[in-house]
């Protein structure tokens, strides 16, 4: 008899039919009795000094609530990496669409209008747009201690002698600019006083566990008093771990003893919430005739708002991945993330990947031009292995999927090359490669998750654990792991992840941790109820405990299934009403050295790969994607499924990186605060997308899974760069590459 094999089949994502159905519950669904409904004035200047507000004329009027930074009950100062940013600025705004005011009204319409009645006395100041004249050392200060945030630098070997054994040196500046999230659905909270004294809040989060340690500083009372229930979620991409909507929220509870709601517009979400670091990259790369890499040498300047945010940690996984996926002996990396009164940047997908994979694959085909070496051969040559050493020293021990990657996109580019031209006249046709690769988990310390797991009597499970499932599908996965482990079908796996009283701290939905690290640690807490119910019934079956195996509610003997016992029976003999037990994982990780960068700050990496097809048409400059593959290391695939959907959707927004997509400031101020205006690809703009899984075992994860969801889209854009190159023997070197 075999046992139930879920892991590696394409399973039904757990929540498909609610939201198909239309029966999934949202933020915006709630609602209670006597609510008060919130909105933000926001500052329409990128600098200023706040000298007065004039609130004569709505302070009377029935039903309005408002609230400033002074009566904030708690700490005025929130964020994720330090606490630099007020929830409502009450001395100085930084940013066009920072939060001054917070008003409530019996509606939404009211407290629109209460808005309109407020007036802001602004003394506006020197706005510091430009990040690298914010680095000069007269420039005006945002914060004290200067514009520079965060300098981040990695040093291997000798970057001057490998120079000099150099024959062919190339060097170019790459510039990337924001990006929206431009998830489905905008910002939401709704918050609500309990009976107890304790607060409620319900909202589209990436991270409950934060969002209550930032909620209890707030309103200056103790975490135990708080409890943030992650709603169902449509969508995130790193701009939900951080939003300022959830407090005002609970203010605006906490002030009022009402129910609030707090709804941003898209305008809103567009304008006031974080963006992609837009990046200034200066690089220069060293080869022999025969194309090894010996020395690259790069400098980032990451414009990461007037707050921080996430913006040392982003430059961290810049700094960690310029180098690209190839084992290069001299490394020499800065990165300063600086300052501005721009928009506020934060984490979105690729977490820094993405800007700086458009230079180094751009940088490896324009050495590969120069060398007169086939651009994927010359990455061969010089790719990662195991036993490779990273730029920051890491000794890759396993799973290390790059060469196969090109060795499946070799074959993709010689299959291309082989059809007809699609174009007429002046549309011209080019294919170009780029490749990633991405480190699992976080790279500011060590990542870690902890799981529950409880197997009843009538052999269903529930499994606990914080991980956040924000659309990715990982409840999905979460239940896999744990069915596969107990022996049962994905229906008789329940998993709940979303509620601070129930569920540990398993950090955010990042970094392309969860299926990796909450993974792992469902996956030992499953095999640790496993063994706590065979060492009770090995005694009743007269055997070993590593010999039984569980499957479908009954344990039995491995070499003779006949002999078996159910685990009701079990539980009951040995008076159990249920199994359950806890499990923790945290990868083996080395922080970076600040002076050298030295380190294994992940303890696995994913690797990935783009093949793209397209046609400029040489008149006007417009650019079409005919066919874009893309292939990723995995580990394994849990979810064959499911992957290949994370896949494609990273290889849209690469594409929209790559062409179209771009916040446009005038002044500090977003001038695209709708989907209008904000271009992003559609099904017209992705006529022909094709994913590729490898599976490169990775001994440390569940089931040698490891994350992927980031590098889906970074390599992306450096392929289609590539590409146009190809197309035109033009090197377009800045996203999006629009037509003009």
């Amino acid at each position: 008899m075999r046992q139930v094999e879920v892991v590696g089949r394409n399973v039904a994502r757990i929540d498909a039919q609610s939201k198909v159905a239309g029966k999934a519950i949202y933020a915006n669904d709630l609602n209670f009795n006597n609510m008060i409904y919130g909105k933000v004035l926001r500052s329409p200047l990128p600098r200023a000094r706040i000298k007065g507000i004039d609130i004569s004329e709505v302070k009377n009027l029935p039903g309005i609530t408002i609230l400033m930074g002074k009566d904030i009950p708690g700490r005025n100062a929130v964020g994720v990496m330090i606490a630099d940013q007020p929830v409502l600025a009450d001395e100085e705004v930084k940013y066009v669409g920072e939060g001054v005011v917070l008003v409530g009204g019996n509606s939404e319409q009211a407290a629109e209008d209460a808005i309109e009645l407020i007036k802001v006395d602004y003394e506006p100041l020197e706005p510091i747009l430009d990040p690298l004249e914010a680095t000069a050392k007269d420039a005006p200060t945002i914060h004290e201690g200067g514009n520079v945030a965060a300098h981040a630098k990695i040093r291997k070997g000798n970057v001057e002698k490998g120079f000099e054994a150099a024959d062919v040196i190339v060097e170019e500046a790459y510039k990337t600019t924001w990006v929206e999230h431009a998830y489905m659905e905008p910002e939401t909270a709704v918050a609500k006083m309990e009976t107890d004294g304790r607060i409620t809040v319900w909202a589209c989060t990436q991270h409950t566990h934060y969002d209550r340690r930032a909620i209890s500083a707030v309103l200056g009372i103790s975490q135990n008093r708080v409890r943030i229930v992650q709603t169902v979620t449509g969508g995130g991409f790193g701009g939900k771990i951080w939003s300022l909507c959830q407090y005002y929220s609970a203010l605006l509870a906490f002030k009022t003893g009402r129910p609030s709601k707090v709804l941003y517009t898209r305008d809103e979400s567009i304008l006031a919430t974080t963006k992609r670091h837009p990046y200034t990259i200066e690089y220069k790369t060293g080869a022999t005739k025969e194309g090894k890499l010996v020395a690259v040498e790069v400098k980032i300047i990451s414009d990461t708002g007037p707050y921080m945010v996430a913006g040392s940690s982003v430059l961290a996984r810049s700094v960690i991945q310029a180098s690209g996926p190839y084992n290069i002996p001299n490394v020499k990396i800065d990165g300063l993330a600086v300052y501005t009164n721009n928009p506020v940047c934060g984490a979105m997908r690729g977490y820094g990947g993405p800007q700086v994979a458009v230079a180094h694959e751009s940088q490896m085909d324009k050495l590969a031009r120069r060398l007169e070496i086939d651009p994927i051969q010359l990455r061969l040559k010089n790719s990662l292995d195991v036993g490779s050493t990273t730029a920051t020293g890491q000794r890759l021990e396993h799973s290390v999927g790059i060469h196969k990657v090109l060795l499946e996109a070799k074959k993709v580019v010689e299959s291309l090359k082989k059809q007809p031209h699609r174009g007429r006249f002046f549309k011209k046709r080019g294919i170009g490669v780029g490749v990633g690769f991405h480190g699992i988990g976080s790279t500011r310390g060590g990542s870690q998750s902890t799981a529950f797991v409880n197997l009843l009597p009538d052999g269903s499970a529930t499994v606990i654990c914080g991980s956040v499932d924000i659309g990715q599908g990982s409840d999905t996965i979460m239940a896999q792991i744990a069915a596969e482990e107990l022996g049962v079908s994905v229906e008789k796996v329940r998993v709940t992840t979303t509620d601070t009283d129930m569920t540990p701290d398993c950090e955010s939905t990042s970094g392309s941790r969860v299926t990796y690290i909450s993974g792992k640690a469902v996956q030992l807490a499953a095999q640790k109820t496993k063994d706590i119910l065979f060492q009770k019934a090995s005694g009743h079956l007269d055997v070993d405990p590593e010999e039984l195996f569980l499957q479908d509610g009954t344990i039995y003997v491995r070499e003779n299934p006949q002999k078996k016992i159910d685990v009701w029976q079990s539980m009951k003999l040995n008076n159990m009403q249920g199994v359950s037990a806890v499990a923790s994982f945290l990868p083996d990780t080395v922080a970076l050295d600040p002076e050298t960068g030295h380190g294994s700050p992940c303890a696995t990496y994913a690797f990935a790969g783009c093949v793209a097809e397209v046609q400029v048409d040489s008149a006007t400059g417009q650019v079409e994607v005919l066919k874009l593959v893309s292939i990723a290391d995995v580990g394994k695939a849990i979810n064959p499924v499911s992957v290949e959907g994370q896949i494609e959707g990273g290889a849209s927004m690469g594409i929209g990186y790559a062409l179209m997509e771009e916040i446009k400031t005038q002044e500090g101020a977003t001038k695209n605060t709708s989907f209008t205006d904000y271009v992003m690809p559609t099904a017209m703009d992705i006529q022909d997308m094709e994913s590729i899984i490898i599976e490169e075992s990775e001994p440390t994860g569940p089931y040698g899974a490891k994350g992927f969801s980031e590098v889906a889209v970074t390599p992306i854009a450096g392929a289609i760069l590539n590409a146009i190159r190809n197309a035109i023997c033009v090197q377009i070197a800045e996203v999006p590459a629009t037509p003009e």
